[in-house]
């Protein structure tokens, strides 16, 4: 399980810890004093993660801190907590889950920006401007998606960002279509910002109707 996981969402791992960087490409990153929040993931990034709580059938996952649920198939293989120990990485990143059912992986990761500052106006003073939702930002993603993607082995034959109806929104998101070990896979990945935390949710499948589906599961919880 663990190697299988690795495979799929080691190279989003690595894009979850450039975001932080991301803005140095085309523009300067225009810092900001620390929040007095500290970037360690047993500490700093407890807060924004979500939880899951089991039902009759299947189990559903909550996070207050950026407002929106899902609910799980009960054939869901769910990870979460000290099971994805494995995956913490870097100290200002935290892996909150990782589903698997079928052919369909799920997976939530939460980013700490507090130490840098985005925009895809570079004559915007205005600090806490949210940048998860822009073009601008998610325009460098797809590229450090795709660069993270090949170099674990996946061959490119579509990517791209596009429009997607995300719990009654149109936002920006990352659609990739690539083969790994000759098997065909999609990605979809949307951005979620709520202060200084970035939620980055990536849902991977055999076919975009199934992404596409995965991504309807979405709700606001008020």
């Amino acid at each position: 399980m663990e190697d299988f996981m690795k495979k799929f969402f080691l190279p989003v791992m690595v894009c979850l810890f450039l975001v932080s960087c991301a803005s140095t490409s085309g523009h300067e990153s225009r810092g900001t004093e620390p929040s007095g929040k500290s970037a360690n993931v047993a500490s700093g990034l407890s807060k924004p993660g979500g939880k899951v709580d089991s039902l009759s059938d299947g189990a559903v996952y909550t996070n207050k801190t950026f407002n929106f649920g899902f609910k799980l198939a009960p054939t869901a293989v769910v990870m979460t907590g000290d099971s994805l120990d494995f995956m913490q990485t870097e100290p200002n990143v935290l892996v909150d889950i990782m589903a698997m059912d079928g052919n369909n992986v799920h997976s939530i990761s939460i980013t700490d920006v507090s130490e840098s500052t985005f925009s895809d106006d570079e004559d915007d003073d205005d600090s806490n401007v949210s940048f998860a939702n822009s073009e601008f930002f998610v325009e460098i993603m797809k590229d450090i998606f795709v660069a993270s993607w090949e170099g674990a082995g996946f061959v490119t034959k579509d990517v791209g960002v596009k429009q997607m109806n995300f719990m009654g929104e149109k936002i920006p998101g990352v659609y990739y279509n690539g083969t790994l070990a000759g098997t065909d896979v999609w990605y979809y990945v949307v951005f979620q910002q709520s202060g200084n935390y970035i939620a980055q949710i990536v849902l991977g499948g055999a076919s975009e109707a199934s992404v596409k589906s995965m991504l309807g599961m979405y709700y606001r919880l008020k």
